[in-house]
Formats: C-alpha cells, sequence, structure tokens
C-alpha cells in the first residue's frame, strides 16, 4: 500500500466519523426514547415531534394526553401520547417495528 492511499483512507475514515458519530448519536437517543415507557415532556416532545409549550399548556387547559405527575415531574406513558395523536386524526398511524 502506497503513503498516498494510506492518507487518502485515513482521511476517508476521518471525514466519515465526523459525519456519522453525530447522526449515530442521534438514532442511539431516539430509540432509546422509543423503548421507553414513561417520558418527561422534553423527551415525549422530542419524540412524537410535538412542542413541550404545547404539551403544558393541554396539561394545564385540558384535552391533552394523559399523564401522572411524580413530585414535580409530569411524566407520560407512551403509549397514552400514541392513542392521543391516534385519537387526533390526521392518518397517524403507529406501528410496532418488534422492538
Amino acid at each position: 500500500m502506497t503513503a498516498e492511499k494510506t492518507i487518502t483512507d485515513e482521511a476517508i475514515s476521518r471525514a466519515l466519523e465526523r459525519v456519522l458519530v453525530p447522526v449515530l448519536d442521534v438514532v442511539c437517543e431516539m430509540e432509546c426514547l422509543r423503548r421507553k415507557e414513561y417520558l418527561t415532556t422534553k423527551e415525549a416532545a422530542l419524540l412524537f415531534s410535538l412542542s413541550a409549550a404545547t404539551l403544558k399548556t393541554k396539561r394545564s387547559r385540558g384535552g391533552g394526553p394523559d399523564y401522572v405527575k411524580r413530585g414535580s415531574r409530569v411524566l407520560y406513558a407512551r403509549k397514552a401520547l400514541e392513542a392521543y395523536l391516534e385519537g387526533q386524526g390526521g392518518g397517524i398511524k403507529f406501528q410496532n417495528s418488534g422492538g
């Protein structure tokens, strides 16, 4: 193997790592959230592409997804969020990916 090829291979490897590591971090975070039974407001907003402020408003005014309070912590059951979003219409259907 020539020195030029080694340098090129190393440069490609570093470039791929710079691009892929952040993507994989996000994928891993989303997968961890998807597997959790209870989610904080921030986690629910991230996982279901909702606004945390909207969830807070719906909690105070009613009509939002079911939640539980543990002390000052607000938690949403993932299944309750899915049911709420399916009930909102708009053709949202959740599928179990077997995980």
